[in-house]
This record gives C-alpha cells, sequence and structure tokens, in this order.
C-alpha cells in the first residue's frame, strides 16, 4: 500500500522531475475549496486470488514505471 503523496512522489522520481517541490497535505486541506468524498483507504486487493495463490499482479511502482516509460 502507499499513499496519494507516495504515488505522486514516485512519478516525479520515475520522470526525473527534480523540478517540482512535492508538499505533503492531508485531505483535509483540500476539504473545504476542492470536495470530493475520498475513501480512508484506496487500497485494492483480490482477497480470493491471494488465498489460492494466483495473484500475479506486479508491485504497484514497478506497474506505475513500465506505464509512464510507454505513455510519457
Amino acid at each position: 500500500s502507499c499513499s496519494r503523496y507516495d504515488v505522486a512522489r514516485a512519478i516525479l522520481d520515475i520522470l526525473g522531475r527534480n523540478d517540482i517541490v512535492l508538499k505533503v497535505a492531508s485531505s483535509s486541506f483540500f476539504a473545504e475549496t476542492f470536495y470530493a468524498p475520498r475513501p480512508a483507504s484506496e487500497v485494492m486487493r483480490n482477497y480470493c486470488l491471494d488465498i489460492t495463490g494466483r495473484n500475479t499482479m506486479r508491485p504497484w511502482r514497478v506497474a506505475l514505471e513500465e506505464y509512464l516509460k510507454e505513455w510519457v
């Protein structure tokens, strides 16, 4: 699992963007101006695949890097 900050940090790292300053902000920071219901966690897991040993999903960082290198 990771936070939205972790994903943003990974994107900047993968793209080599040292020129962008990433700051930590909680969801409450955006609540008034940019309200949208958000879950406490966005972690996705297929329990049935996990317990049967058929979960072949790659780590999120690996998949993100492959996607960015293909499409950006």
